[in-house]
């Protein structure tokens, strides 16, 4: 319980909440109940053998792009392990299950869980209809990816 406390209290520094007034109230688009959660479930998987326990790949595919991905500069986002229960649930997204974990990977030959992604098929939600949305933002749609685009929300 303690290890769920510290990591729900640096999941909120993350997003610049510190500390609130007694009777504060935080403002509702920081959805800080979700990164809450997401914090909390996620904590266990910065070991990469409870991920791969869990069910996440033991096969990361690492996304590399030497010339930039939408604008951004060029580098890697990091080895992807994803949940093949998550990714074919039929589009349903829940903060504390996200469908892949993004690892770094390490000099020493070790793990660095730095982020995880969201992610919905285009089969399960058309990249014509209008973006789904978790922790006040909204997803971005790579028609690009897969055979026919996915939805996709990196935190």
């Amino acid at each position: 319980m303690r290890q769920a406390v510290a990591v729900a209290v640096s999941a909120l520094a993350l997003i610049g909440v510190t500390a609130a007034p007694a009777g504060a109230h935080l403002p509702r688009d920081l959805e800080v109940r979700d990164l809450v959660e997401l914090a909390v479930a996620t904590a266990p998987f910065h070991d990469v053998d409870a991920a791969l326990a869990a069910g996440w790949s033991e096969e990361p595919k690492c996304m590399d792009y030497p010339n930039g991905f939408h604008g951004e500069a060029p580098g890697t986002m990091g080895n992807h392990f994803y949940n093949v229960s998550y990714l074919t649930d039929g589009g349903h997204i829940e903060p504390a299950q996200p469908e892949l974990l993004l690892y770094e990977k390490r000099r020493n030959g070790g793990w660095r869980l730095n982020a995880v992604e969201y992610v919905i098929p285009a089969a399960d939600l058309p990249g014509t209809l209008e973006p789904p949305g978790l922790f006040g933002q909204e997803f971005r749609f790579y028609p690009e990816i897969g055979s026919a685009g996915i939805w996709g929300l990196h935190v």
